[in-house]
């Protein structure tokens, strides 16, 4: 599989995140990253990410690349905390 970089940036550096709310983490990452891409190409996404604490991160991410609606988009993740 290819790997694709420099397609989905973060734009805003954030805060801390680990001593917020849900709530907070997702208004804080709204719009924290962009999906830079030129080709409109239906993409299966893999999603990476160390920790899930409350899915936030991957939530914004996971809305921008599927914002094609023909995207795919699979999760990856090493250990979840609650």
């Amino acid at each position: 599989m290819p790997l694709i970089e420099n397609e989905l940036v973060r734009i805003e550096n954030t805060k801390q995140l680990a001593k917020t709310s849900p709530l907070d983490r997702a208004l804080v990452l709204k719009n924290a990253f962009q999906y830079k891409t030129k080709n409109d190409k239906p993409k299966h996404f893999l999603l990476v990410d160390d920790v899930i604490t409350t899915g936030a991160t991957l939530v914004a991410c996971g809305k921008l690349l599927t914002s094609n609606s023909k995207n795919r988009l699979s999760i990856a993740t090493i250990g979840y905390r609650n």
